[in-house]
């Protein structure tokens, strides 16, 4: 994670993720939350997955 921000400079793509959350936490409808809550942090370390994926293949070419 600590690399991710050294290269990007931030722990997120600034955006939309933040505002279905703020929107299930004011509807007061717990299940939404939850469901919120989870693909946010799904998809947030599914990105971090991609980004070092994609690092370890530059390694790999860059090695050769």
């Amino acid at each position: 994670l600590l690399l991710y921000i050294d290269v990007y400079k931030s722990t997120e793509i600034p955006g939309y993720e933040h505002t279905f959350v703020l929107d299930a936490i004011r509807s007061k409808n717990a299940e939404l939350l939850e469901l919120c809550i989870h693909d946010h942090v799904m998809s947030a370390g599914n990105g971090v997955m991609t980004f070092l994926e994609q690092r370890q293949k530059m390694r790999v070419v860059n090695s050769n």
